[in-house]
């Protein structure tokens, strides 16, 4: 299946390196505006659905980052 998006995997990189469950980051999202459920982050860390622009902002948001560094390849490059 083609990959629906560029960052699943750094969310969910960052996600845990936080020691944050899904169940929590939807939450945390869903503070900040958006109206997102575990299934569907969960299909963005799997590369099977699309994100949203709002989606990205609030990722940025939570873990206090640019979209820059979200949309890197690889999150350990310089």
């Amino acid at each position: 299946m083609k990959k629906q998006n560029i960052c699943g995997e750094n969310i969910r990189t960052l996600r845990e390196n936080q020691n944050l469950t899904i169940e929590k980051m939807v939450s945390l999202m869903n503070s900040l505006g958006t109206k997102i459920t575990v299934q569907e982050l969960s299909d963005i860390e799997e590369y099977n659905r699309k994100i949203y622009d709002i989606e990205i902002v609030c990722i940025c948001k939570i873990f206090n980052i640019t979209v820059d560094y979200l949309l890197k390849k690889d999150l350990t490059a310089k």
